[in-house]
């Protein structure tokens, strides 16, 4: 991956799009200064069933825990290729009213 300087370059210049993984997303709310997602108005999770198998869960839950709820007018997009308990349960606790297209 790319190195967290250049990374904390670019995001000190507030992007309108953030693509990362949960660690690396963690790491940079944590450690670069300034950064932050209050005012974050979409989430977007794509391979969520496999960011759960390869043990991003409690990554994914802290990224909730800090980001806007969705009664401030976040929305989230959950995407997986198939519904296991555990995508089932970030859905519960990442999004509301969802809509489920099979």
């Amino acid at each position: 991956g790319v190195d967290m300087a250049s990374q904390s370059i670019a995001l000190a210049r507030n992007p309108h799009v953030v693509v990362a993984t949960p660690g690396r997303l963690l790491d940079h709310l944590q450690n670069t200064k300034g950064f932050h997602l209050k005012r974050l108005q979409y989430l977007v999770m794509d391979e969520a069933d496999r960011m759960l198998s390869m043990d991003f869960e409690q990554e994914l839950n802290e990224l909730l825990e800090v980001i806007p709820d969705s009664s401030d007018g976040r929305k989230t997009m959950l995407f997986s290729a198939t519904m296991t308990s555990k995508v089932e349960k970030l859905q519960r606790a990442s999004l509301s009213d969802p809509l489920r297209v099979e």
